[in-house]
């Protein structure tokens, strides 16, 4: 996998292979994540996706798409520790596949969305209908609420406690003057990397130098937080929901740059990911507390989350399995077959990302943000060199900071 890292006017990292019949145009930009501002950036989201002065109707917009092979476009909103990234993603078959000059009609159609969406009273309007609409639905998600609820608990007054996603309380106090101010000012002032991924021509990455504005660049050190607390907080909430949802979290004291992060991501892995991991095995096979149980680390943030539904009756008493557990884990008790089927995990994912090219594109754009380019053989051999001694070192300084649970308000709400 060669990778091409081009830094003249707007930052590229491309990855050319011919064995793809598509190309994937990435375009990231980013900017702090903050209070209202995020919330902004989510509406953007919507409007940059829906229409532009060019294609001012959804109608003109479905053509385009038609008269470029079927390309699909999408926009995505995500972290990386203190930044809040919006992704506008073209992607479109590629020209050495049909032999007819379709590049610059696809580079030129993704600098239109990017440079001149719709803004108008109508569009700004849907696009709040529409964003209030996905909030609704993931709120009443009762593990999405809970996950997001720990990160306002754990991260009041910082970035860790703004969602991506934006806000419903914000969102009818963005006017359209805001909105056209915050769009100028993105284009103008955020940073931005283009990743083209998949069969493209050379040229190709000329005209993006050509076609695409100045932009500065996004700084090359690594983008993330390391979450730290000397609280320990219990909270429970209520809401109508049958069963209770329970999101206990550690702060890791690590980084994802950190030496022994392999060693730990292996640790998650045996502690909650496999069907033979010691939650899986214990709290749901052996206790019958719950059907589903996870552990998973917010690599960006430095924490480690463990997650479950279950019977109200039953949140003591998982609590107490999954405590001993964690301590399990630290104390190195669990088998060596565990460190093997966690290797086998891990190493079977890095096997597949070269033959797909979302999966390279995911792969790439977290190493930039590390601002470490390392290839898939390095991380595969830094994996293998894992031993149980390794992993018990990187989990000696976890500590619990927050154990979260979200239970039925009455019997009678519950049942309506």
């Amino acid at each position: 996998m060669n990778i091409q890292i081009k830094r003249k006017l707007i930052e590229i990292i491309s990855i050319s292979d011919q064995k793809f019949k598509n190309v994937i145009l990435s375009l990231r930009l980013f900017k702090p994540l903050e209070k209202i501002e995020n919330t902004k950036l989510a509406l953007l989201s919507f409007l940059i996706k829906d229409r532009n002065e060019k294609y001012p109707t959804k109608k003109e917009i479905r053509k385009l798409k038609d008269n470029l092979y079927g390309a699909s476009f999408r926009t995505s909103l995500f972290g990386y520790g203190p930044l809040h990234t919006l992704e506008l993603r073209l992607t479109a078959i590629s020209e050495t596949t049909v032999e007819e000059p379709l590049q610059l009609k696809q580079l030129q159609s993704l600098k239109d969305f990017l440079y001149y969406p719709l803004i108008t009273e109508e569009t700004l309007k849907e696009a709040k209908t529409n964003l209030a609409s996905k909030l609704y639905r993931q709120n009443e998600n009762p593990m999405n609420s809970s996950i997001k609820r720990s990160f306002q608990i754990l991260g009041k007054d910082t970035d860790l406690g703004v969602s991506t996603q934006g806000e419903l309380e914000d969102i009818e106090d963005i006017s359209l003057t805001d909105m056209v101010s915050f769009h100028k000012q993105l284009v103008e002032e955020a940073p931005m990397i283009l990743f083209v991924i998949g069969s493209f021509k050379d040229s190709l990455i000329e005209s993006i130098n050509e076609e695409f504005a100045d932009h500065q660049p996004l700084p090359t050190t690594a983008q993330y937080n390391v979450f730290s607390s000397t609280e320990k907080l219990e909270v429970t909430e209520t809401s109508l929901v049958n069963q209770a949802t329970l999101v206990i979290s550690y702060q890791t004291n690590r980084s994802i740059a950190d030496e022994n992060y392999y060693a730990l991501r292996l640790a998650s892995l045996i502690l909650g990911q496999l069907p033979t991991s010691l939650l899986f095995q214990e709290v749901r096979e052996k206790a019958s507390l719950c059907y589903n149980i996870s552990s998973s680390i917010v690599a960006f943030n430095g924490l480690m989350l463990i997650t479950t539904s279950l019977d109200e009756k039953n949140v003591l008493r998982a609590i107490d399995l999954i405590t001993k557990q964690v301590q399990r884990l630290k104390g190195g008790d669990f088998e060596e077959a565990l460190i093997d089927g966690a290797k086998q995990l891990m190493l079977s994912n890095f096997d597949s990302i070269e033959d797909d090219e979302f999966s390279i594109l995911s792969f790439v754009s977290d190493a930039r943000m590390l601002n470490n380019p390392k290839k898939i053989d390095y991380l595969v051999s830094k994996y293998n060199e894992v031993t149980k001694e390794m992993i018990i070192e990187a989990v000696k300084d976890i500590e619990l900071v927050l154990t979260y649970t979200l239970k039925g308000n009455s019997d009678e709400a519950v049942n309506e």
